[in-house]
């Protein structure tokens, strides 16, 4: 297999506007940009959301921001008002099966927004409650098929959330426990065909949660395998349609995992090879409904993959084109 590239955007809010069912060139995509001059409340934006009634959520690194496609509104943190985002900086956006939408943050906990009144409850650690939450500092977070919440922390492990009743289950590591969560900074979380989960850790690889036994299962680079996880630093998880599971590592590219026969493919970057990855710094990845890869990476912009030829188009920067990427540092993709 082959590599490319796409990673972080710093700079602004990119939305790709295709021309076409499948455009093919590189220079058939167009980037329309969102940026603090044209509303946004900053131009470090880390997740981006798009709601049950189409309105597109961005959080960024100070703010929160909702586009209905001709105005952005910006929700803030106001420390005399208890009921306003509990922290401006966020990292995880959400919307769960019953309509809620869910708003991580760096420090402030967790946040539901209660569209009837505009405003925000929040949920946060409490030291004398261990049925609260872990961490403050909110990664991720998911729903799986039996509607409860996956919260996914950095340094307080992964979260289980009972919506209804606000009461938490709590998953650490455990040094002297191979079959505890790899490592408490979770920074993805992603749910097979099966119902298992899969959490991305910062070092400690990835943990698979068995759906009907909870059982817990590290899978982790072995320098001795080559057919293991390529890197303890996982960044982000896709599942495709064929069931295969993607996943993007810090510093070394992109595998593929077959649940088949629970091995990895490596796909990385190579300077003699214009097809492969830009990058391999992975900060984000997701599919269309074409079948194609995008995969963001730190330094390298965006990239596409094709699995039919196993190469990927890169979409960067260019100081020549304003219609090009803003950035290429890619931070999240919708």
């Amino acid at each position: 297999m082959t590599s490319s590239t796409l990673r972080g955007v710093a700079c602004a809010v990119l939305v790709i506007v295709a021309t076409g069912a499948k455009a093919q060139k590189t220079q058939n995509a167009r980037f329309r940009h969102l940026s603090v001059e044209t509303g946004l409340s900053h131009e470090v934006v880390t997740t981006i959301l798009q709601d049950s009634e189409g309105l597109l959520w961005f959080g960024t690194q100070d703010g929160l921001n909702r586009y209905n496609g001709y105005d952005i509104t910006v929700f803030s943190h106001d420390p005399q008002d208890p009921t306003s985002l509990s922290n401006s900086r966020i990292w995880a956006l959400f919307e769960d099966s019953r309509g809620n939408m869910w708003i991580g943050t760096d420090g402030g906990g967790l946040n539901r927004y209660r569209p009837t009144t505009g405003d925000f409850e929040r949920l946060v650690t409490n030291p004398s409650n261990p049925a609260d939450l872990s961490n403050d500092r909110i990664r991720v977070i998911h729903e799986d098929r039996q509607g409860k919440l996956w919260i996914g922390t950095d340094g307080g492990g992964l979260n289980q959330l009972a919506p209804d009743t606000r009461r938490v289950i709590r998953f650490a590591h455990d040094p002297s426990d191979p079959a505890s969560l790899s490592d408490d900074r979770v920074r993805s979380i992603a749910e097979d065909a099966s119902g298992q989960l899969w959490i991305g850790t910062d070092g400690g690889g990835l943990t698979r949660i068995a759906a009907e036994t909870g059982l817990m299962t590290p899978f982790a680079h072995h320098p001795d395998d080559p057919d293991s996880l390529i890197d303890n630093g996982v960044t982000a998880l896709y599942k495709d349609a064929d069931d295969f599971l993607w996943v993007g590592t810090v510093n070394s590219g992109l595998d593929r995992f077959d649940p088949r026969t629970e091995r990895f493919a490596h796909v990385r970057h190579n300077p003699d090879d214009r097809t492969s990855l830009s990058s391999n710094a992975i900060t984000a990845v997701t599919g269309d409904r074409f079948g194609s890869l995008w995969v963001g990476t730190f330094r390298g912009g965006l990239n596409r993959f094709n699995p039919d030829t196993e190469e990927f188009v890169h979409y960067q920067h260019d100081p020549e084109s304003p219609a090009s990427l803003s950035e290429d540092r890619v931070m999240a993709l919708h």
